[in-house]
């Protein structure tokens, strides 16, 4: 079934019903176990659409026109558990000085994207860091994160060392 409802939907290459019928005719007489009817393979698909695929909001414009709107954010999540897709989002900004090839790589993610719209953690070594969160270093020192970036294929952090100032206990960064 997987298969057939594949073909059915590819985006370049659509069949008509008469096509997928004797698409199936062929199975069947070459000898293909468990070829579906037409109308099986049709109720399954609807099934399918109903249960899992996006639904798309019904939305009016001021001039009546009507338009429809998938659900972002249920994409995204869908993205996020593939485990097929999740390996392959990128989070971070990439310095690889100078030479681009993906947009993560760009000035624009870089430098001039807030600090805000940014991935604010990183995890290492089974902790989480945060941005403008003090963290200590293994020398002892103190940093405070103001963004994570990966350099040279590691993860780096634009960071402001903090010292004790000799007034109370004022942080100084530099």
């Amino acid at each position: 079934m997987f298969l057939l409802d594949m073909l059915d939907n590819l985006p370049r290459l659509r069949l008509s019903d008469k096509h997928l019928q004797a698409f199936l005719f062929v199975l069947q007489e070459c000898g293909a176990r468990d070829v579906p009817s037409l109308d099986s393979l049709r109720r399954l698909q609807k099934h399918l659409h109903e249960d899992i695929g996006p639904q798309p909001r019904r939305h009016v414009s001021g001039d009546g026109n009507i338009f429809y709107v998938n659900d972002i954010a249920a994409q995204i999540a869908e993205d996020f558990a593939n485990p097929l897709v999740r390996p392959h989002m990128v989070f971070y900004p990439e310095d690889t000085k100078g030479k681009i090839s993906e947009t993560w790589q760009a000035q624009k993610w870089l430098a001039e994207v807030g600090l805000e719209h940014l991935t604010p953690m990183v995890i290492h070594a089974a902790q989480h860091f945060y941005v403008n969160e003090l963290a200590e270093c293994r020398d002892g020192s103190y940093v405070l994160p103001v963004r994570w970036i990966i350099r040279e294929s590691t993860m780096c952090g634009d960071v402001f060392r903090v010292t004790r100032g000799e007034v109370r206990t004022t942080l100084i960064c530099y």
